[in-house]
This record gives C-alpha cells, sequence and structure tokens, in this order.
C-alpha cells in the first residue's frame, strides 16, 4: 500500500478534494518492473451520489430519450454532439467536481516520478469506477471500471 505517495501528491497540488484513492504496488516476478494499481473508492456519501447526477447526467438523460422518442436510434450518431453541448452549458459547475483531474494527475505524477520502470492501471468501482474510465484514458494507461457508468456515452 503505498499510501505515502498518495499522500505527498495530494500535498504537492493542496488538495481538498473528497475523492478517494489508493495506490498499491504490486512486484512482477519477472524483471524488474513493478505494477502500481490505482483504486479510486465509488459512491460513498450522499454527496458522492449528487456528484454522480452531475457528472453523468447528459448521457442518462440522452440515453433514457433515446429510448422514449419514436426513431429515438435517429440520435445515435450525433448523441456525443449533444452530449458535448450539454456539458459545454454545465462546464463551470462541472470543474468543482472534476474529480478525474486528480486522479489523472496522480497516475501521471507515478508515471513521471518512476519512468518505465513501472506498469500503472486504475481500476474503481461506481463513480470510482467512471473516474476510472476518464483517467485511464487521458493517461494512456489500462483502466477496468466495476459496475461504471456507461462509458459510450458518457464524458
Amino acid at each position: 500500500n503505498n499510501q505515502e505517495g498518495v499522500q505527498k501528491f495530494r500535498q504537492s497540488i493542496e488538495s481538498q478534494s473528497p475523492v478517494v484513492y489508493k495506490a498499491i504496488d504490486i512486484p512482477i516476478p519477472q524483471g524488474n518492473k513493478t505494477d502500481v494499481m490505482v483504486i479510486i473508492r465509488g459512491s460513498h456519501s450522499a454527496f458522492d451520489f449528487l456528484t454522480d447526477a452531475q457528472l453523468w447526467f447528459a448521457a442518462v438523460l440522452f440515453q433514457c430519450l433515446r429510448f422514449i422518442l419514436p426513431f429515438g436510434n435517429v440520435w445515435t450518431p450525433i448523441m456525443h454532439h449533444l452530449i458535448e453541448a450539454i456539458s459545454w452549458l454545465e462546464s463551470r459547475s462541472l470543474s468543482k467536481i472534476s474529480f478525474y483531474k486528480e486522479t489523472t494527475g496522480f497516475i501521471q505524477w507515478i508515471q513521471e516520478n518512476n519512468g518505465d520502470s513501472i506498469n500503472v492501471e486504475v481500476t474503481g468501482h461506481s463513480l470510482g469506477g467512471g473516474l476510472a474510465f476518464i483517467s485511464a484514458a487521458q493517461a494512456k494507461v489500462r483502466g477496468i471500471g466495476v459496475s461504471a457508468p456507461n462509458a459510450m456515452l458518457s464524458r
């Protein structure tokens, strides 16, 4: 458990974010590399569930409309543009709860401080799974989300 690394990173960026994550070092028997698994906690409090709702509102809204409206599948080719438009409108309030910025920054910090001697992977459940998808994509590492929101039409 690499809790010291998490604390050092959070202090370096003066984080006061409620997002909870850990890094676990897993030595690989072959060679001199180490796997580092970043684990992001899922929804735990009422605030987390409100954050879930706000982060994924646009994607959920359009998924529902797609199934309810006649010829809902007609919207599929432009769905990502509609979601981006709503996201742009919500961008100011979303920046306050953009936990993925910190988790992505942490993954990149690990990579910068360890070079090629490690492989980083990220995982999470629920809200943590959604953050894992986003952070993994931005940091170009493997990511696994357990019971995460729909990654195809989400941010």
